[in-house]
């Protein structure tokens, strides 16, 4: 269950959860008939620069926390 971190004023892991932690970010992609599997996993979507995530083959986050970080609006 996510907490609410108030300096950076969005949700974020609790500090007792040992799970790893992946990034998917501006550099991610997922090929045309490729698979790619996070399972009970803390997933951040954090983009760097305004670009897409590309996923042109299945993204697949199961039993996970995913955060989303956002540095731009």
């Amino acid at each position: 269950m996510p907490v609410w971190d108030v300096s950076a004023q969005g949700f974020t892991f609790q500090p007792d959860d040992s799970r790893e932690q992946v990034v998917i970010n501006e550099t991610f992609r997922v090929e045309a008939g490729q698979e790619s599997v996070f399972e009970n996993k803390i997933v951040w979507v954090r983009p760097g620069e305004r670009k897409d995530i590309e996923v042109y083959g299945r993204l697949v986050i199961r039993d996970s926390l995913l955060l989303w970080d956002q540095s731009q609006h």
